[in-house]
């Protein structure tokens, strides 16, 4: 025995006052030493002599230099033993061993920390902080990574967190415990995911340790940074915003400032035939954009920034140009390489370019300054026809300044009464009795007279005050409509156009019922009509709006139908009670227009719709319209827009 003790890899004295649990074996597996932490972990008496097969689920066979493996207790399949082995001299083997199962104890430890975090958390994981082991964890947490319930135990906690993340971990539970953090953890197979984790340090026989309470928000982390992206880049063109621009202007100004260097700024606006775009419709304009958008990144070169503001406006930004001459050069270079026809789906598409130009520092010193300037002369451009490109003159902000006018006037207007609701009849060619009214907003300037809509809802929808002016518009129509049958008149249907910043509002249907509400008006007396481009610009938005407003009991009208895009699926697929027809084909001079109006006829007619032709000032309208069978009518030929006071003679008691 004691030849045996000499020839032992460990002398027994060592051995036994390790705390590390060892065992030494021969070829065969018997046991020829151990420590009693060795006997303890496998459960056995320190004297009972046996073979380590009998006590752990292990070939002797299979040992070999290299051997590192997870292995079951054969007494208890629910206890896990790390094992490592080391082949020594005279054909002895010493055996490391590690329990890396959670008893009773820890269990209790770790239900105690979870419970003490009021957190929705999904998985539980323990590992050794000295070597980054993991110890334990629960099945949901297993889940989470794609690993099976025991393939985790063992591994180190670097191979299912990324680098970066481990650092954080290890530094954020020392420093702050009682804090959630954001991890990088990686599914098995390397995938990426988020994680949010609370950590707690602790003690456990000797051996330090960490709990994390882990919870998958990749979902929520990924909305975020897709939140902070759009704070920064479009959407639909992933070409830097607004935002992005002022800081980059900023920048380059105070650069150009450093360097005493100009910089030019181009306020870029691409577009094509306004009838192509109606007849195209939204989802071909997006392309459009698009296409635009791409052709801009294309030009892309050293010293040029390029970002969208909005409909089909861009701003380019050029710190390498030393003079006005090169300006002019790049500029035209520029609009001829924008100006290509494009191709959209299979249809060529004319491509207008127009471009205002600001300089730093001739125009101005400031971001804001030089952008409302060169928006200035794109205006200037696109409004006077007489050049592609503009550079900014003073002069250009008597324009503006007009318009703010306006602005400022129509806010006045608004609260002193100025605007007014004019109605003008739709007569059904059954009777001859007009069944309806159109409400047309005018507005009464004390200085200039009676101002139409076209000059000033453009304003309005740019301004934001469209929604305080459609809310009112509404209103009062609904009011003016139940004034005249509470006087004892035939019930109309009143209709009113709608603004797309008003129709796509959040709360729109809302305040209509408000509306019908404080008016006391049925709603099947209310029709509001929008264009076919609104209806297509977002249909799934679109069509929720018009659900919930014919549940109501609103009618819903298409209007100025046959200038826009919608497709006979649409048309079906939305509660649509009327068509109407625009007043440009009830023009003479164009040819196909009768041809055109009847096919909108008999289009309705066949989708149980009903149809009412604008614009008729004629006889000959009138009988074309009456001979095709059309529902009713409004136009001249009956009566023009009327206040309220004038039209009591078109009712029926």
């Amino acid at each position: 025995m004691k030849e045996q003790n000499q020839l032992l890899p460990i002398p027994h004295r060592i051995l036994e006052n390790l705390k590390e649990p060892i065992l030494i074996t021969d070829k065969s597996g018997t046991f020829i030493a151990g420590n009693a932490a060795a006997y303890s972990t496998l459960e056995i008496e320190c004297a009972e002599p046996g073979n380590i097969k009998q006590y752990l689920a292990i070939s002797m066979q299979e040992i070999s230099k290299e051997f590192h493996q997870l292995v079951e207790l054969q007494r208890n399949a629910n206890t896990l033993i790390e094992v490592k082995v080391i082949e020594a001299k005279y054909n002895y083997f010493c055996f490391l061993l590690n329990n890396l199962t959670i008893n009773g104890a820890l269990q209790e430890l770790k239900y105690s920390f979870s419970n003490g975090i009021n957190h929705d958390l999904e998985g539980i994981i323990l590992y050794e902080v000295n070597n980054g082991t993991i110890i334990d964890y629960d099945s949901p947490f297993a889940s989470m990574f794609h690993y099976a319930p025991q393939e985790l135990l063992g591994m180190n906690i670097r191979s299912i967190f990324h680098k970066d993340s481990v650092h954080l971990l290890y530094d954020h539970v020392h420093k702050h415990p009682e804090k959630p953090f954001l991890l990088t953890g990686l599914k098995k197979g390397g995938a990426p995911f988020y994680v949010e984790a609370y950590g707690h340090p602790c003690e456990y026989q000797g051996r330090i340790i960490r709990i994390c309470l882990i919870k998958d928000i990749t979902n929520q982390e990924l909305n975020k940074k897709r939140v902070e992206y759009l704070s920064y880049f479009d959407a639909q063109t992933d070409l830097p915003n607004r935002n992005y621009l002022f800081q980059v202007l900023k920048h380059t100004i105070a650069h150009a400032k450093e360097q005493e260097k100009g910089i030019a700024i181009l306020s870029i606006n691409m577009n094509y035939d306004k009838e192509r775009y109606h007849t195209l419709g939204y989802a071909f304009d997006q392309k459009f954009t698009r296409t635009c958008a791409d052709r801009l990144t294309a030009y892309v070169q050293e010293h040029t920034f390029i970002a969208y503001i909005n409909e089909k406006d861009f701003v380019l930004l050029h710190s390498g140009l030393n003079n006005r001459r090169e300006m002019e050069v790049y500029v035209e270079k520029l609009i001829n390489h924008l100006k290509t026809p494009a191709y959209i789906d299979n249809q060529e598409v004319n491509v207008n370019v127009h471009i205002g130009i600001s300089v730093f520092p001739e125009h101005g010193e400031q971001e804001n300054d030089l952008l409302k300037h060169a928006d200035s002369a794109m205006y200037i451009s696109r409004s006077t026809y007489f050049s592609e490109y503009t550079f900014f003159q003073p002069a250009f902000h008597l324009h503006f300044k007009s318009i703010l006018t306006l602005e400022h006037q129509l806010k006045r207007a608004m609260q002193t009464n100025q605007l007014q609701l004019y109605y003008q009849p739709q007569t059904a060619f059954m009777n001859n009795q007009v069944i309806g009214m159109e409400a047309l907003l005018r507005w009464k300037h004390p200085k200039r007279g009676m101002i139409l809509p076209l000059e000033f809802i453009a304003i309005a929808e740019r301004s934001g005050l469209i929604i305080d002016i459609g809310d009112w518009v509404i209103y009062e129509a609904c009011r003016q409509n139940k004034h005249w049958q509470d006087k004892g008149f035939n019930p109309i249907v009143m209709s009113v156009n709608l603004s797309p910043i008003q129709f796509y509002q959040r709360n729109f249907v809302t305040k209509v019922r408000r509306i019908l509400t404080e008016t006391n008006l049925n709603p099947c007396y209310l029709e509001l009509e929008i264009t076919e481009t609104m209806a297509m610009q977002i249909e799934e938005v679109s069509l929720q709006i018009i659900e919930e407003l014919r549940n109501l009991g609103v009618s819903i009208s298409i209007d100025d139908f046959g200038t826009g895009y919608s497709s006979l699926k649409s048309l079906c697929l939305y509660p649509i009670t009327k068509l109407k027809i625009d007043k440009m084909f009830m023009r003479n001079e164009y040819k196909g227009n009768q041809m055109i109006v009847r096919s909108i006829i008999k289009l309705s007619h066949s989708l149980d719709m009903k149809v009412i032709a604008e614009g008729v000032e004629t006889k000959e309208q009138f009988t074309f319209l009456q001979k095709e069978e059309c529902d009713a009518f409004q136009g001249f030929y009956i009566s023009a827009p009327l206040p309220p006071e004038e039209l009591t003679g078109y009712f029926i008691k």
